[in-house]
């Protein structure tokens, strides 16, 4: 059988979630980081622009990241749909971390200066990427419900060919017996049943 309906539109969402709440945001950070460097350029001291620098780098980084998860956000296997649940927990979480680890640094190198003209743009960007780890959270448990849901598919199939003490075509034709020859083109026969 090919993906499901609920397949598709699981994928659907995946797609949707990250186009809105995480693409979105992500690019809100970045330019809030533009504003800020901005005006860090116009400000006095300078000394806070090599920071900024990086967490600009780090801003373009994790943009590319989710432009590259939506684009491979339409899984079509288990191994797809692993890899996507890792990259999202990994390569997201890594620029926006350090975006969020130099804010921190910078805010409390602020401490002194209540007045400092940038201490709120740095709390907001501050805010901005607590936020979005919030929604790369939401949006890692979505993906492992998805990752759960074919996973079950298959261990059904594998039980439902198990159960029925059949042999399957395929093997019966290669003249396969052992345990592990059978659970291998069991594997094989839901897998393309499933249309992987």
């Amino acid at each position: 059988m090919s993906r499901t309906v609920s397949d598709e539109r699981l994928s659907r969402a995946l797609t949707a979630f990250l186009r809105q709440e995480v693409q979105a945001p992500a690019t809100a950070v970045t330019d809030l980081l533009d504003m800020i460097i901005e005006d860090a350029r116009s400000s006095q001291p300078k000394s806070m622009l090599a920071d900024l620098n990086r967490m600009r780098g780090a801003s373009v980084q994790l943009n590319a990241f989710v432009k590259g998860l939506i684009r491979d956000s339409s899984a079509r296997n288990d191994e797809a749909l692993e890899e996507f649940h890792r990259r999202l927990r990994h390569d997201l979480r890594t620029p926006l971390n350090a975006i969020k680890g130099y804010s921190e640094l910078l805010l409390e190198d602020m401490d002194t200066d209540a007045t400092h003209p940038l201490r709120l743009d740095l709390a907001k960007l501050k805010d901005a990427a607590d936020q979005l780890l919030g929604q790369i959270d939401a949006m890692a448990a979505l993906a492992r419900r998805a990752f759960a849901s074919s996973s079950a598919r298959i261990a059904s199939a594998l039980a439902s060919a198990g159960s029925t003490g059949a042999q399957s075509p395929t093997i019966a034709h290669a003249g396969a017996n052992s345990p592990s020859a059978r659970a291998r083109a069991l594997w094989k026969s839901a897998s393309a049943s499933m249309g992987h």
